[in-house]
């Protein structure tokens, strides 16, 4: 197996074939088979319209839906079929959050209103609803007053917008009458109605991830894992080269399989191996019988016609057909049980010894076993594969080449031999992708174009396979771009705790607090963190 980084090349063919058999899953609807294959697609080429066009189709929520048709855009203007589709979704994303947003002002929640409307207002600056909305969680009557006149702008005859401009006007006017005569009025200019809503907490559009830690209320910026060569398991510094860690030990490469399903060469490979097992070996096997069979008949004639000249009587007939099948005489070879007489069995290990018969099954035992694990598609067994490939040539060649082997082998199993296995050493070399993995090293990086759902299904992959550093990465931005799911926040502090860092984790924790603070988790993070804290950070590591 090569040692080197895949080519470019290699790399462009093997995300071919990625996109292409996703977009077969998701006209079958494969959802999650499709989704996996179109991430590996965009992971390896972020600048792929099909893939983000088709991913747009299996995503889990609408927001990334959006998130998939907004890139298509980016990178292709024109395209009509992602157009159409966005402004679907963007519909459809307002109408919903409208919905939360009138419930979480209802309930007091105004702060997660404030920030449920700028995506409200990212997707669709002229939803009157939305501005309404925002009229009612304003922090200053300046503000209130420019989302009324937003409202206005957008539909002059709103009436219950005019009213409650009207009513901050009629407040301004008798607050400037109270003031002192001679002095002048403190109360702000009436502000004119901005052309673009008031971005109060900028949103984490996918291309924009530098903008959208911003927002992020915690110093994350600051976690330490900012080196791709770090450890992906304990963060630790590691050269380029290096195979494992030197702190922890984890294997720093992986092994990405060529062909992620067996080729039409290998399904190939598995027919001619089963033919070749069917006709060459067994041939073989059943043949050697036959002549045992034969023989047995040949002297068993004889001794017959003995008899008959001493004047025994004796049937010919009966002597040639009381021994006919040489199927009859596997169970005896094996020591099972058998119908064969005594005088019969002693003739039969006369002409062909019990251990020259297991000899001759071997290479059928070896080709069934060969066609068996090539379904496994192991490393091991190519090789195999191809040594019987060459065994089989050689076998084809010798039997007309070698006088001895001339009279023993059959013509029909040397011609077997010889064609099955000059397809098979053809065969070795079209299949050689089915059982051999690219190395690659494992960095400490994420791609933020990704959406947020895949940076939480990944976050939780790296986490089961104990990769904290590579995990709390893309957790970082599974919070920054899906902060209303609450997941991402908890498995983001669980991968800081592993990492020693529990300044971190608490700071998480807290800000867990802050979004969800009647979330049922938080007294059973907050108890781990204590036991974190008494614990010691290093015994988290």
């Amino acid at each position: 197996m090569s040692e080197t980084t895949p080519s470019r090349s290699e790399i462009q063919l093997q995300t071919e074939l990625w996109l292409r058999e996703g977009i077969a899953a998701v006209k079958a609807g494969e959802r999650q088979r499709a989704r996996d294959l179109l991430l590996r697609v965009v992971e390896h080429d972020e600048e792929n319209v099909s893939a983000w066009l088709w991913l747009s189709a299996v995503v889990e929520t609408p927001e990334d839906q959006e998130t998939c048709l907004a890139n298509v855009l980016t990178l292709d203007p024109d395209n009509q079929a992602a157009a159409r589709g966005i402004a679907v979704v963007r519909k459809k994303l307002v109408d919903d959050y409208v919905h939360r947003v009138a419930a979480a002002v209802e309930s007091g929640h105004r702060e997660q209103a404030r920030e449920l409307l700028d995506r409200v207002l990212e997707w669709d600056e002229n939803s009157v609803e939305a501005w309404m909305l925002l009229s009612r969680v304003a922090e200053t009557s300046d503000e209130r007053e420019s989302c009324l006149q937003r409202v206005l702008a957008l539909d002059p005859g709103n009436e219950a917008a005019r009213q409650a401009l009207d009513a901050i006007r009629r407040r301004r006017e008798a607050l400037q009458a109270e003031e002192p005569a001679g002095e002048p009025a403190a109360g702000p200019a009436i502000q004119q109605a901005p052309a673009s809503p008031v971005r109060l907490h900028p949103a984490a559009p996918l291309y924009a991830g530098e903008e959208a830690e911003e927002r992020f209320s915690l110093s994350l910026s600051d976690d330490g894992l900012n080196d791709e060569y770090q450890c992906p398991y304990c963060a630790a510094p590691t050269e380029p080269r290096d195979r494992r860690c030197r702190s922890c030990g984890g294997k720093l490469w992986t092994e990405t399989p060529r062909l992620d399903k067996m080729s039409s060469a290998l399904w190939v490979a598995i027919g001619v191996q089963a033919v070749n097992m069917l006709v060459t070996h067994l041939g073989l096997v059943l043949f050697s019988l036959a002549n045992v069979v034969l023989v047995i008949k040949a002297q068993t004639l004889v001794l017959d016609f003995q008899k008959f000249l001493n004047g025994e009587f004796v049937n010919p007939i009966e002597s040639l057909i009381k021994f006919e099948d040489p199927i009859g005489l596997i169970p005896f070879y094996l020591g099972f049980p058998h119908e064969l007489s005594p005088e019969t069995a002693e003739m039969v290990l006369e002409i062909m010894p019990r251990g020259v018969f297991l000899m001759l099954c071997l290479p059928f035992l070896l080709s069934f076993a060969v066609l068996i694990l090539l379904f496994t598609r192991w490393k091991a067994v190519y090789y195999v594969f191809m040594a019987t490939a060459v065994i089989d040539v050689v076998f084809g060649v010798a039997g007309y080449v070698v006088a001895p082997l001339s009279a023993w082998i059959p013509v029909p199993v040397r011609v077997a031999s010889l064609l099955l296995g000059g397809i098979k050493l053809f065969l070795a070399f079209q299949i050689e992708d089915d059982f051999f993995a690219d190395e690659k090293r494992v960095l400490l990086s994420v791609d933020r174009r990704l959406p947020g759902s895949a940076h939480l299904y990944w976050g939780g992959r790296y986490a089961g396979q104990q990769m904290w550093a590579l995990a709390a990465l893309h957790l970082r931005q599974a919070t920054l771009k899906l902060p209303d799911q609450i997941e991402g926040y908890v498995g983001l502090m669980l991968a800081y705790i592993k990492l020693g860092r529990p300044n971190l984790a608490a700071g998480v924790l807290e800000a867990i607090k802050r979004a969800d603070p009647d979330n049922p988790k938080i007294a059973e993070l907050t108890a781990l963190m204590e036991r974190t804290r008494m614990a010691g950070a290093g015994s988290w590591g």
